[in-house]
């Protein structure tokens, strides 16, 4: 299952209630800690900015929560295996900044999991 919205994927995926064996998910490799965009259905990214989806470890941390392991990733994507079907097997992925993402100075909302995924 492949989650690449620019913007909402961590809040999608959190609000799925099924479990698939395979979840390719974006993340923003200019984001340290754990952080995400707040939610917001109308978010729509843009290529002028980088204030889209979720850190490397807000999402990792929502895997786990979720019953996955981070088993590999691209320049933007993080694919995770249902831990079930990946027992015994290699351990999560470690973060290494990319140099060709600068971090981001911008405002996102620090997560942690659980969290609500709306607000009043």
């Amino acid at each position: 299952f492949s989650i690449d919205v620019d913007g909402n994927d961590f809040w999608i995926w959190k609000a799925m209630t099924f479990n698939p064996c395979i979840v390719v998910i974006e993340y923003n490799p200019t984001l340290e800690g754990k952080r995400t965009i707040k939610y917001d259905p109308n978010h729509r990214w843009t290529e002028a900015d980088n204030y889209f989806g979720a850190s490397f470890d807000a999402l990792i941390d929502l895997g786990h929560s979720k019953g996955y392991k981070a088993i590999a990733m691209t320049a933007a994507n993080l694919i995770f295996v249902r831990a079930d079907l990946w027992a015994d097997k290699e351990p999560d992925l470690k973060h290494t900044p990319d140099p060709c993402w600068p971090v981001s100075t911008k405002e996102f909302e620090e997560v942690s999991v659980p969290t609500t995924i709306c607000s009043s």
